[in-house]
């Protein structure tokens, strides 16, 4: 399936002729961060959509709650082999930034793919 290009909370990605197309792999990886980082009920046409890690920032830091709403948000991807584990390492800094580092299989290609997101 190919998308257009674009990380959530940055502009859609272009390329010398115009908007950036992804599929595969990558088009994966943008999906999971989209919905990692919508709010639950932030998508109108699907109130349960969104692991809602932006509605955490200010609240007392629960490691389990973050990596369990990490973990069923890939788990709904239709990229995402579910049948393999999905492995949240989960990292504090000093000026109270969290850093979630995520390894999973994709379904597709049946390789191990890892992204990250601060918040």
């Amino acid at each position: 399936m190919i998308s257009f290009g674009h990380i959530c909370g940055r502009d859609l990605q272009v390329s010398g002729t115009g908007l950036s197309f992804v599929s595969g792999v990558e088009a994966t990886k943008q999906r999971i961060l989209r919905r990692l980082l919508t709010n639950a009920g932030g998508y109108i046409w699907h109130a349960d959509y969104g692991a809602g890690l932006p509605q955490m920032v200010g609240d007392v830091i629960d490691d389990g709650v973050i990596s369990a709403s990490i973990r069923q948000s890939l788990q709904e991807d239709d990229g995402v082999d579910s049948s393999r584990p999905i492995e949240v390492r989960i990292d504090h800094f000093h000026d109270g930034t969290i850093r979630c580092l995520i390894t999973y299989f994709d379904k597709k290609y049946r390789i191990k793919q890892s992204l990250q997101t601060s918040f």
